[in-house]
C-alpha cells in the first residue's frame, strides 16, 4: 500500500505544475478542540474561509468573534477532519491580529479515526511541523505531501512561562492538498 502512495504523490506532483491549485480541504469540515472559551468562539469558525477578525472586550462575554478561543489549559489544541484522506501540501494557520500570537505550538496529522483526543491520545498523532517561535501567520507549504484525515493545532507550554497555561487562538487553518 506504502507503494501505490508512493506512486500516486509521484503523479500528483507530476501534473501539479499543469493542474490548478489545490484546495483548501479544511473548508467547512467538522471541527473539535480541547475547549472553548464560550460559545462564541466554536472551534468550527477556523475553517469558515473567513480571516477577519472581531476582538472585544471581555467583560461584553463576547472576547473573540470570527475567531476560536480556547480554554485555559495545557497543551490546548484544534483539529479538523477533511472528512477523507488526502495528500496534504501545504497548511495556513492565522490568528487575526499581530497582536495574538500562538507559540511555541505543533502541526499535527493523523491518518485514521479511532481516539482523536490529542491529550489522551498524542503518541498516535504524526508531527508535521513543530514551531518554536511567536507568530501570527504561520504559513507551511510542506516539503514532501503528507497523508492524512486529520490535522491539529497544538499550543505547547512557553519556556519563558512555563508554569502558566495557554489559549489557543485562531481565526483560520486552511489545510491544501489532493486526494487519491
Amino acid at each position: 500500500m506504502d507503494e501505490q502512495r508512493a506512486v500516486l504523490l509521484l503523479m500528483l506532483l507530476s501534473l501539479s505544475a499543469a493542474s490548478p491549485s489545490p484546495s483548501n480541504l479544511a473548508l467547512n469540515k467538522a471541527t473539535s478542540s480541547s475547549g472553548q472559551h464560550n460559545k462564541s468562539s466554536s472551534p468550527s469558525v477556523v475553517v469558515d474561509g473567513d480571516q477577519s477578525y472581531s476582538f472585544t472586550n471581555p467583560s461584553s462575554g463576547r472576547f473573540c468573534t470570527q475567531c476560536f478561543l480556547s480554554t485555559l489549559s495545557d497543551n490546548p489544541w484544534w483539529r479538523v477532519d477533511l472528512g477523507g484522506q488526502f495528500f496534504i501540501t501545504n497548511i495556513s494557520i492565522y490568528t487575526g491580529a499581530a497582536s495574538y500570537t500562538i507559540g511555541p505550538f505543533e502541526i499535527l496529522s493523523k491518518e485514521t479515526s479511532g481516539n482523536l483526543n490529542l491529550t489522551d491520545d498524542y503518541s498516535q498523532w504524526n508531527v508535521i511541523q513543530n514551531v518554536s517561535t511567536l507568530v501570527s501567520t504561520y504559513e507551511y507549504p510542506l516539503p514532501t505531501a503528507v497523508y492524512a484525515q486529520h490535522v491539529a493545532v497544538m499550543e505547547k507550554e512557553n519556556p519563558l512561562n512555563p508554569e502558566n497555561q495557554q489559549s489557543l487562538v485562531l481565526t483560520e487553518v486552511e489545510v491544501y492538498g489532493f486526494g487519491e
